[in-house]
């Protein structure tokens, strides 16, 4: 995680789907450097929360919780 992020962006998910892959890559792809990247994961039952947690894993700046 970041020292101290400018802004949080925070993103409830559930059963997301195909569709977090890409939404995650644009995330991602953001140039402002203090951002950090909240994902709240509801009980997804599609792999999304473990998905979200391999983001975390890789990414600094992101953060999973259930």
């Amino acid at each position: 995680m970041l020292p101290s992020p400018q802004l949080s962006v925070i993103v409830p998910l559930y059963n997301a789907g195909t569709f977090f892959p890409p939404f995650m890559a644009s995330l991602l792809a953001q140039t402002f450097q203090k951002l950090e990247i909240i994902l709240v994961d509801d009980g997804s039952t599609d792999g999304s929360g473990e998905l979200a947690d391999r983001y975390a894993a890789a990414h600094q700046h992101v953060r999973a919780i259930h």
